[in-house]
């Protein structure tokens, strides 16, 4: 059995929320995706030093604390790994404040996503 880390289980919450929810479109992804690596976050396509979680690091590393500022980023990387990288734009971060927002607002989803945070600057 392999286990799944938080990354996991919030990139699972975030696929649950789009895609399955848009009339007229396909899910962004296939129900069944493997397991991401555990030394990563996302889909494993990118390179370790782009990963959501080295994203964060290298973030907090420069000097940012804000919380807020940290997951939106740890939430980017997620969804860019899930969306690729041709979302990006006006609209994507117009979305991305709107999700994290959302998940700020779920006392669950935020405990997750700032163990996330926590454990990407570990």
């Amino acid at each position: 059995m392999t286990d799944i880390t938080r990354t996991q289980r919030l990139i699972e919450q975030l696929r649950s929320r789009i895609g399955t929810d848009r009339p007229g479109q396909a899910p962004v992804r296939a129900a069944a995706s493997p397991p991401a690596p555990a030394g990563g976050a996302g889909t494993g396509t990118r390179a370790p030093s782009t990963s959501p979680a080295a994203m964060v690091k290298r973030l907090h590393e420069a000097g940012i604390t804000d919380e807020r500022v940290l997951v939106g980023r740890l939430v980017e990387g997620l969804l860019l790994g899930e969306l690729g990288d041709g979302a990006q734009g006006a609209n994507f971060q117009y979305v991305l404040g709107q999700v994290v927002q959302t998940l700020e607002q779920d006392p669950e989803s935020w405990a997750l996503c700032q163990a996330c945070v926590a454990e990407a600057i570990g």
